[in-house]
């Protein structure tokens, strides 16, 4: 639903109340209503079992057609609000956020990064402190898995914070479930794609991590780099014993990959390499103590042409000039990038 509105110059917290609102009306609803008598065709190598036939057919019969309803949903709220606006609930916690996203010299743009400030306003948390989202997602051999975890995987998120009050357990189950979910849907498409992903919630004094793959994630203290995060490479130790253990191989083939392919060793997707690319992802927790200077996720087509150190030492540079200005910071960091050589698609999200 908030994807959808995404592309509106409205003021998030517009957007994401229009959702709320949106999508407890169709909640409400019996879904049953718009099925239409379609038969199912299973022409994949791998015949579906029962609860898979049953997904398939309810995504066959009522994608569209709840599509349409929701879409309609959604213009008379904006209607219905432009006439006469409601008294809006903003978050009490909200940071500044800035992202950049270029195709760079690639055919294609794989990559997609989520930005959600008025995460409690999107998902109705009431009971729950309030935080922001962030996301980037690398994709790899298609959109499909970058574009799945784009609009999935906070949602999912947003449903285990309900149910667990540990974040980084929730963090945990998000992203396992988005894998797991997204590779029923590759067996049901036959999709072969798969897609890094770093994901950050962000309260008022702690930072949560979760990360699969070369997407990272650092932190500019005191105008110094915070390396938060391990990326997943099949040349770690423990990622290659990990991977040999189960029975593949980590290979040189102009970098290390599993089975001799995949330049990351954990992914959500990549169904043909599984189990050797796990989408089990790794967490951190840190503490804010307020003298914090930014937040910034990137994508492998920045990191690797600039450390953090670099970057940090750019940005802070940057704002500390007279015209210095912080919603300029990710297209800087990303035209630094090309400069040093980066051919690969880039997308950087930088909050102060």
């Amino acid at each position: 639903m908030f994807v959808l509105l995404i592309p509106s110059s409205a003021p998030e917290i517009l957007q994401c109340s229009i959702a709320r609102h949106a999508t407890d009306e169709m909640l409400a609803i019996d879904l049953s209503i718009f099925r239409e008598k379609t038969a199912i065709e299973d022409d994949s190598d791998s015949p579906m079992n029962e609860d898979e036939r049953r997904n398939y057919y309810l995504i066959d019969l009522l994608g569209r057609n709840v599509a349409c309803h929701l879409l309609n949903v959604v213009n008379q709220y904006c209607h219905r609000w432009h006439q006469d606006m409601p008294i809006l609930y903003k978050s009490s916690f909200e940071m500044e956020t800035y992202s950049k996203a270029i195709r760079n010299r690639r055919k294609k743009m794989e990559d997609k990064h989520t930005i959600v400030n008025q995460f409690n306003t999107l998902y109705g948390l009431k009971d729950t402190p309030s935080l922001s989202f962030y996301g980037v997602y690398d994709g790899h051999g298609g959109t499909d898995a970058s574009s799945y975890a784009f609009v999935h995987l906070h949602t999912i998120m947003a449903h285990s914070l309900c149910s667990k009050d540990n974040i980084q357990e929730a963090l945990i189950e998000s992203f396992e479930k988005t894998d797991e979910q997204f590779g029923i849907k590759s067996k049901q498409e036959n999709l072969h794609s798969g897609t890094t992903a770093v994901a950050t919630i962000v309260t008022a004094d702690k930072l949560y991590i979760s990360w699969l793959g070369d997407s990272q994630v650092i932190l500019s203290r005191g105008g110094k780099a915070v390396v938060l995060m391990n990326p997943h490479k099949p040349e770690r130790e423990d990622e290659k014993a990990r991977i040999e253990a189960l029975g593949g191989c980590v290979v040189w083939f102009g970098a290390w990959r599993v089975n001799g392919t995949l330049s990351v060793s954990r992914a959500i997707g990549d169904a043909d390499y599984k189990p050797y690319v796990s989408g089990t992802p790794d967490t951190n927790e840190v503490n804010l103590d307020g003298n914090e200077d930014f937040i910034l996720l990137a994508c492998d087509g920045l990191w690797d042409v600039l450390t953090p150190d670099e970057t940090v030492e750019i940005i802070t540079n940057y704002l500390n000039e007279a015209d210095g200005k912080k919603e300029n910071v990710p297209e800087l960091i990303v035209e630094k990038a090309v400069d040093k050589g980066s051919s690969d698609n880039i997308s950087v999200i930088v909050s102060f």
